[in-house]
């Protein structure tokens, strides 16, 4: 009996789901204006349940993140950047009805990178940027059912992706849309 107990104790303690969605990025400093960059971002999300409004998440994630130019757009460097991390969120949610509002901050590992100039030509190889990037997060969710919510996140890089600041600052805006599978 004991142990039953005990078991369904840590089941209400303890949540989880999978997601899987896209972001849209800009990189402030690059020269190419606008959210015309599209990535993938999907990964595993644990749950700490403090009380039945208040929560703490983590979460660990393969991201992209990155910039594109547009047809307007008059970049004198770049054609393309992106940047392929994973990413560990950590977040205070506080859940109302059917919403979770959510915020915390989230460290992000450069696992690698593409940069394509205006020409066509991949100029990565000649690319420097920092491994470790810190982010400001800001997010809200929809449950939709049991199981299934949909998420919509901002995030804005604290780091500069430039490792050398003589080159400026890169500083990404991400907004995200996923949909989570609660187990």
């Amino acid at each position: 009996m004991l142990s039953y107990s005990t078991y369904g104790e840590a089941q209400q303690r303890f949540k989880a789901a999978a997601l899987v969605g896209a972001n849209i990025n800009q990189i402030d400093g690059d020269d190419l204006i606008g959210f015309h960059h599209i990535g993938f971002q999907g990964g595993l999300k644990v749950y700490t349940v403090f009380t039945e409004r208040w929560e703490m998440g983590l979460s660990i994630l393969y991201t992209q993140q990155g910039s594109k130019a547009s047809i307007d757009d008059f970049s004198l460097n770049y054609d393309k950047i992106q940047f392929n991390m994973i990413e560990v969120p950590v977040l205070v949610h506080f859940n109302e009805w059917k919403f979770k509002l959510g915020t915390g901050f989230s460290y992000a590992r450069m696992i690698n990178y593409k940069v394509i100039d205006v020409t066509g030509a991949d100029i990565s190889a000649f690319q420097d940027y920092n491994s470790n990037i810190f982010s400001f997060i800001v997010e809200t969710s929809l449950l939709v059912s049991e199981n299934l919510s949909f998420n919509l996140r901002w995030s804005r890089s604290l780091s500069n992706f430039q490792a050398n600041s003589d080159n400026g600052k890169f500083l990404s805006r991400v907004i995200g849309l996923r949909a989570m599978y609660h187990f």
